[in-house]
């Protein structure tokens, strides 16, 4: 699979990781990732993942915004703050790490 990015570069997917465990707060959703190499992100969620979450964001005067998930199966209401773009890895969100050679498709 081609990828296209914001900036219209393409890069190819290594293939899919499935049922990628991904834990926000005190919930866990399994998501279906394309694994990609040298991008500038750990992880980049789209459409599918906030339709599942019903997700919104709320922007603030300060030019702070929260994105405001909810777990479909719990219906717990999850309020992730957003912060300033950095090398550094946030704690409170955790990816569960598999063996690439048996989660490929």
């Amino acid at each position: 699979l081609e990828m296209e990015s914001a900036n219209v570069s393409k890069s190819k997917t290594l293939g899919l990781l499935s049922n990628l465990k991904v834990s926000i707060g005190s919930s866990n959703f399994y998501v279906q990732a394309q694994v990609v190499l040298e991008v500038l992100y750990d992880m980049l969620l789209g459409l599918p993942f906030f339709t599942l979450t019903q997700a919104s964001i709320h922007h603030f005067n300060n030019s702070n915004a929260h994105l405001v998930l909810q777990d479909p199966n719990t219906h717990e209401v999850i309020t992730v703050p957003t912060i300033t773009r950095c090398r550094k890895h946030r704690t409170d969100i955790n990816i569960v790490e598999t063996t690439p050679e048996e989660d490929f498709q």
